[in-house]
């Protein structure tokens, strides 16, 4: 016997267990896709950041205000045109050991003027540039991966 729903030419509807059918290369792309969005949402703001200070960093003076012990961090506050900006940075870019740095002891860093809330100091600054080869890497790696299982689940 057919329910009313469907005898009067309604759809029946879905069941809330159901899922989209999708074949594996769709599924494999999916996935992929979500693996770079998580790239690019985990390391995209970064590489933005270290992409404007390559253009345009210049020098200025900045002090410690705050430390973090157990991480070993810093924070620093510098002044550009009035206007007060914050930034982070480990303890050892500064060439002292944590221990040895007072919160206010004065640190040159380098900020870029189109985007003054931008800064790093130049250690920072040579860490990122040193980590970027290292992402691109993994990039490709990923991407030949995924390649390869395509290519092996087409024979299936």
């Amino acid at each position: 016997m057919r329910s009313r729903a469907t005898q009067q030419g309604i759809p029946p509807a879905r069941s809330s267990g159901a899922s989209l059918s999708l074949s594996w290369w769709q599924r494999s792309v999916f996935g992929f896709m979500v693996l770079l969005g998580l790239f690019g949402f985990l390391f995209g703001p970064q590489m933005l950041d270290e992409y404007y200070l390559s253009q345009n960093a210049q020098p200025t003076k900045a002090q410690v205000v705050s430390k973090t012990p157990g991480h070993g961090w810093i924070e620093y506050e510098y002044r550009i045109d009035g206007n007060r900006y914050k930034g982070q940075t480990s303890a050892a870019t500064t060439g002292k050991s944590f221990e040895k740095i007072e919160v206010g002891d004065p640190l040159i860093v380098l900020f870029d003027p189109t985007h003054p809330s931008i800064s790093g100091t130049t250690e920072t600054r040579a860490a990122l540039t040193s980590t970027a080869p290292f992402l691109a890497a993994i990039t490709i790696i990923v991407g030949a991966l995924f390649l390869m299982y395509v290519r092996h689940r087409s024979r299936d």
